[in-house]
This record gives C-alpha cells, structure tokens and sequence, in this order.
C-alpha cells in the first residue's frame, strides 16, 4: 500500500509536464542542435529585389510585336481571292455581211465585218492563289514553301444572227481561195446557202503551281531579304470556236431544204516545265509589313495546236450525214501537233497587310507576269484555203493543200489585284 501510494502523485506529475508541452507554441527561430545545418533568413525586404531583365528571343526581328507569345510561327497558310485581267486576243474577220445582192467578200464597198478582226476582250475574272510554308530551323533562315494560282476560265461569245439581219440581209463568212489566189466568201461557194446564225466563242483559261526553297539572304531590324528558287509550272490555254446554223434554199436540185451545221475549233496550249529563281523583300514595322518579289521562270515549254471541224447535213427526207471539216478546220491543217521551246517567264508580286491577333494576317497585293512567244487560238487560223477540201462544195480538186497550221507566236501577260489571309502557327 504504501508503494502505491508514493507512486500515483508521481505518475500525475509526469502527465501534467507532457500535457504542458505538447500545447505550447511552436518556437519561430527553433534551436539548432549541434549536426544541424544553420537556416539563413534575410533581412532585406523581397519587394525591393529587381525582376531579372527579359531575354532577347532570336526570332524577335522577325515579328516583334508577337514576341510575347514565346514561340515563332514557322508555319503559314495563305489564300487569296484575285480579279484577274490578261491581254486581248486577236482574231481575223470571220464573218461579213451586206445589203441584198453582195457577196460579203473583204475589199468589196458594200461588205461590213460583223465579228472579228478586232481585239477580243475578257475583261475581269475570278481566280485565286493558294500557298503554304515551313521554316526548317528555329532562326528562319531556311525554309520551303509550295503554291498554286488559277484564273478562272472566261468566254466571250460574238454573236451573229437575226439581230442584225435588218442591217444585213446578205451574212457570209470570208476566206481567199488557194485555187484563184483572189478573196472570196461561201455565198460564192455555196450560192443557194443562206447562213441563219454564226457564234464566235473565245475562251482562255490559265494556271501555274510551284515549289520553292526559301533561304535568308540578309536581316536588320524589321527588315529580310529572302532567295527564293525551285520548281515551276505554267499553262495558258485558249478555245476558238466558231458554230454555224445555215439552210438550204428549197429551190435548189442538191439537198434543197436542208439545214447544214458547221464548226471549227481551234486549241491552243503553252505549258512551261522549269525551274524559278528570284528575291523577296520585306519590311515590319509593328504589325504592319509590305513586300516585293521578283522572279524569273525559265525552262522547257510545249506548244500545242489541236484544229477540228465538221459538218452535219439534216436533210427532211435522209438521215443526218456528218462530214469531216468545217470551213476554216479542213483535212490540210487537222489534227494535233506540238513542239518544245525554251522560254523566259518574268513575274512580279507586291503585298501591303497588317497582322492582327498575333498570328492572322490580312493583306492586299498586285502581282504581274508576263509569257512571250505563245501560241494563241485566234493567231492560228489561216484565212487562205482550198474550197475542193470544203464539205459539199462542188469543186475540182487543185492547187495547193490550205489552210496549213501557221504556228503564229505572239505575247501574253495576265495581272491581278488580290485580297488574301494568312495564317502562322
């Protein structure tokens, strides 16, 4: 008993000390022991500690006004909606006409040109121009880009029909005849045919695609200058047709009452096959930049001339009868022939935008290229042939084989007005 009594007054004493301690506050500067290592505690304020000073980007010449976003765009994506114009086309007289009585032959008082020999005109069209890019390195100094341009196809039609008839009566179509070597016309060929309508179409179609190598020349503060080279391909494309509704008088011994359906067609086609090399320049200044580009496409380019006719005679009592050539598209000049050629494409492309939201661009632009020495649909009919070849013309067989393939060159440039927008990642 006496044991246990010494020894509870102790135990409580033991549990009131340990109680004391455990809710006593945490010391701020606690005591080191003797292996501990010492804590270093500043006595400057933090707030009067400078912020360390901003390091230059390496990109940052390039777009400095999206130098914030920590990362440089080399990667672009570009559109464009372009209005492009090209050069007039030139076409021969092709048909004539007069009061009642004449022939419609060229040189004659009375004849008149109702359609060609004058400029055909295109006037505006829709077109656009598509590219993309990569830079290959960090500082953008190498990079590729490949692209493509269409301009839409464009047909100016010159009709010739009733409308004019009031004026004209007498509508004959033009031509000198191989055989007599002196001007003529199908109402001296065909007297007892009467053209109710002829319809001149001229269409042109053109497009070019490339890729290209993109190497930094020099750069400054907001300014590049860029070598660009590579791969290019150009093509222009023409159709001339030429539609012809004429009848029969009823009158006459020879399929009379009649209706006769001739066309001519006559195809160009230049395609360039080459390489390109040129230099482009460029100015930022915050988000606002212009350009200028020059190149110059050179290469191998194939001339193609595809010529075709033919005439349908619906006559009432006989089944329709279709005849190999038309009148200016006869058997001597027939047929599709090409060649190759060296040629020379220069081209020139301003720009003038401003970047918005870092990474959009919107810009407008005026681009010019210019293709000597092709082959144009007008500039390949020969007015000159030999009526023994016409379909149903009465006529012997002599003198030369005309009208022949002229293979007649001549210059054509196209430009544009773009409106476009690119985009960088």
């Amino acid at each position: 008993m006496r044991g246990q009594f010494w020894a509870s007054p102790l135990l409580l004493t033991v549990v009131l000390v340990a109680s004391a301690e455990e809710n006593a506050p945490y010391p701020s500067n606690p005591v080191e022991s003797p292996g501990a290592i010492a804590h270093v505690v500043p006595t400057s304020d933090v707030s009067t500690v400078a912020p360390p000073s901003p390091v230059a980007l390496q990109w940052e010449w390039i777009y400095p006004y999206v130098a914030s976003s920590n990362a440089p765009r080399n990667i672009w994506l570009e559109a464009d909606y372009v209005l492009w114009r090209n050069k007039e086309a030139r076409l021969p007289p092709l048909v004539t006409g007069g009061p009642p009585g004449t022939t419609g032959i060229l040189g004659q008082p009375d004849t008149v040109v109702l359609a060609g020999a004058t400029d055909i005109d295109h006037d505006y069209r829709s077109g656009g121009r598509f590219a993309a890019g990569l830079w290959l390195d960090y500082d953008q100094t190498l990079g590729i880009e490949g692209g493509y341009q269409l301009a839409g196809e464009r047909t100016v039609h010159l009709p010739v029909g009733a409308a004019v008839r009031p004026m004209t009566p007498i509508l004959a179509r033009p031509f000198d005849d191989a055989q007599t070597g002196l001007p003529s016309s199908t109402r001296i060929l065909f007297p007892d045919l009467r053209i109710l309508f002829v319809d001149t179409a001229y269409s042109t179609w053109f497009q070019g695609a490339e890729f290209s190598v993109l190497v930094n020349h020099r750069h400054g503060p907001g300014w590049r200058l860029d070598l660009v080279g590579g791969f290019r391909f150009l093509e222009l494309q023409e159709e001339l047709r030429i539609l012809e509704s004429s009848k029969i008088d009823r009158a006459a011994v020879f399929l009379g009452g009649s209706r006769v359906y001739r066309e001519d067609e006559f195809v160009t086609r230049n395609r360039l096959v080459g390489a390109h090399a040129g230099v482009q320049f460029k100015v930022l200044q915050g988000p606002w930049f212009a350009s200028l580009a020059g190149r110059v496409s050179f290469g191998g380019m194939e001339q193609q001339i595809d010529i075709r006719g033919y005439t349908i005679v619906d006559s009432p009592t006989e089944a329709p009868e279709a005849y190999n050539g038309g009148l200016l598209a006869l058997p001597s000049n027939a047929g599709i022939r090409d060649r190759w050629k060296f040629a020379v494409v220069p081209e020139l492309t301003a720009r003038l935008g401003c970047t918005l939201w870092h990474r959009y661009t919107l810009y407008v632009g005026y681009s010019i290229l210019y293709w000597a020495e092709v082959l144009r649909a007008g500039d390949q009919i020969d007015l000159t042939l030999n009526p023994a070849q016409v379909p149903l013309a009465a006529v012997m067989m002599d003198g030369p084989d005309r009208p022949q393939v002229q293979w007649r060159e001549s210059s054509f440039w196209i430009q544009g007005i773009s409106l476009g927008c690119e985009i960088r990642f």
